[in-house]
């Protein structure tokens, strides 16, 4: 076992004792980090008292759909595996049999045939859910961004815990009129995404910079901020975290939707958005560095999900 996971865990690090980095209210993550968090279900519970995820992505916008819905649903079973109890993937119907044919563990229904659409029963599967998992593969056309669009307002309107990831960033960024997201929403773009999306992005090197950028965009859109990398930045503007990879396990694809699906799992038991975001982001890249061991840098999205049970298990009260 590894030292840090003794007598339950040590106390986060300001980050000015890191290296000389002087930046307030930042902090290095470390077990600490699922302290509250990470708990056995109680005896007399039920699936959905123990929270409802909804992942909504998918779409033909990219080559090879059907493995980018395949995400999506990935990310659903991530969310069950951090311990939601209740969880559904909405999809296009063109990859609904694709996506069924993963997986018995998760329900997956029609949304859209080509694409996402809004429509009344994505409405109500929203306000039924405790926390939404929203943008993976959705796809770049009009109607995809529309329809992500109208679902980012019905959660910002009914203060849904909600994970923004890949194209519901690309929704955000095209209606600045909704860029207001409120404290229930977790965005989290790669520097490849937020340089797009938002601006410049100063590069790995420049750490203190970087949690500057992601602050000032946490500040804009009221949001918590998951900036992606080596070294991750996970803010709400004010309080910070820094979690740093030991290596390059997760350095491939699909392990960010993973990461959403995991945020979304721990959000409906959480105190708050940024305690999910800063459990979320040490799980996943704990996870990483086990497989890492015994891997290398050959390690899939779906390990780090396979991996999970195993890695609660230490944490499990």
């Amino acid at each position: 076992m590894h030292p840090e996971y003794k007598n339950g865990g040590n106390s986060p690090k300001p980050v000015s004792t890191i290296k000389q980095f002087k930046v307030k209210n930042a902090y290095v993550s470390g077990p600490v980090a699922l302290k509250h968090i990470v708990s056995v279900r109680k005896l007399l519970s039920d699936k959905r008292g123990n929270g409802y995820v909804l992942v909504i992505g998918g779409g033909e916008d990219y080559h090879g759909a059907p493995v980018i819905a395949g995400r999506a649903a990935y990310s659903t079973i991530a969310a069950l595996r951090a311990g939601a109890g209740y969880a559904k993937v909405a999809v296009p119907s063109s990859v609904l049999n694709p996506v069924r044919s993963l997986t018995p563990d998760i329900i997956a229904f029609a949304d859209g045939k080509n694409s996402l659409s809004f429509n009344k029963r994505i409405a109500d599967e929203i306000m039924k859910a405790d926390s939404v998992c929203l943008g993976i593969g959705a796809g770049s056309s009009h109607s995809a961004i529309s329809s992500v669009s109208k679902m980012i307002r019905i959660c910002i309107k009914n203060s849904k815990r909600t994970v923004l990831d890949a194209d519901g960033l690309r929704a955000l960024h095209r209606n600045t009129d909704m860029q207001r997201l409120g404290g229930n929403f977790v965005i989290t773009p790669n520097s490849r995404e937020f340089g797009a999306l938002f601006g410049s992005i100063p590069d790995e090197k420049m750490l203190v910079d970087r949690i500057g950028a992601a602050r000032r965009l946490a500040a804009e859109t009221g949001a918590v901020v998951v900036l992606k990398g080596h070294t991750t930045i996970i803010t709400d503007g004010n309080a910070t975290t820094i979690n740093r990879a030991r290596d390059s396990a997760l350095a491939v694809m699909g392990t960010g939707d993973a990461l959403s699906g995991i945020i979304a799992g721990l959000a409906p038991n959480s105190a708050d958005m940024y305690e999910a975001a800063v459990a979320g982001v040490y799980i996943h890249s704990e996870i990483g560095s086990m497989l890492y061991k015994s891997m290398g840098a050959h390690i899939l999205a779906s390990d780090i999900v396979k991996e999970m049970p195993i890695f609660f298990r230490r944490f499990g009260r």
